[in-house]
């Protein structure tokens, strides 16, 4: 890979973590300000429950697609099964886990919260298992384009979603985090599709 290319390739990711981040800014500022300080708490646990697990038990598998694919284009096939598996796998052992404590103790995952958010939580993980591993993939194969503008894309439907949501449909905050739920976990499903697309055209 030439140099120009390289930085190129570095600027635009560097552009899209930062518009990304401000668009997960955007996302808690809505919230906020449309349900108060419970609204963002129920955000936050739905964002770090999943994240939390996956940084507990990701078992350095997104890095090693990175490694391998980079090295070796020809395993990318490989690497996007036994992602598919080990993501199922270690993303179902959290849930099982955080189900158990859930379960028992309650107090340390949702407190007075209703525990319904916490089962939303709960959904995600195993999709941000694939999606941080298929992460690897697409970073390892240098197709940082699609990565980057899907991610992108996905947080600003997010956003427009919830401003039809609080400022015009005045939808509740049970309604809003189930959306916010099934859009975040749609973008792991896109990846895979992709995917799954650009190795049968190969």
């Amino acid at each position: 890979m030439g140099m120009n290319k390289l930085f190129r390739n570095s600027a635009i990711n560097i552009l899209f973590r930062i518009l990304t981040a401000l668009s997960l800014a955007v996302i808690l500022v809505l919230i906020s300000r449309a349900f108060g300080p419970e609204g963002k708490g129920i955000f936050a646990m739905l964002y770090f429950i999943p994240l939390l697990a996956f940084n507990l038990g990701h078992l350095g598998i997104g890095n090693a697609n990175v490694y391998f694919i980079s090295k070796d284009k020809s395993v990318s096939e490989r690497a996007l099964f036994n992602s598919l598996f080990e993501g199922l796998v270690l993303g179902g052992l959290f849930v099982g886990l955080f189900f158990l404590i859930a379960k028992f103790y309650p107090v340390l995952l949702y407190g007075k919260l209703d525990p319904y958010y916490i089962w939303l939580a709960l959904l995600s993980i195993p999709f941000l298992f694939w999606e941080r591993f298929l992460q690897g993939i697409f970073v390892g194969k240098q197709e940082f384009g699609f990565f980057n503008l899907a991610t992108f894309l996905n947080k600003l439907l997010i956003i427009l979603v919830l401003i039809l949501q609080i400022y015009f449909w005045k939808t509740n905050i049970n309604q809003i985090v189930l959306s916010y739920t099934i859009i975040t976990i749609s973008l792991p499903l896109v990846f895979i599709f992709y995917l799954l697309i650009k190795q049968k055209n190969i």
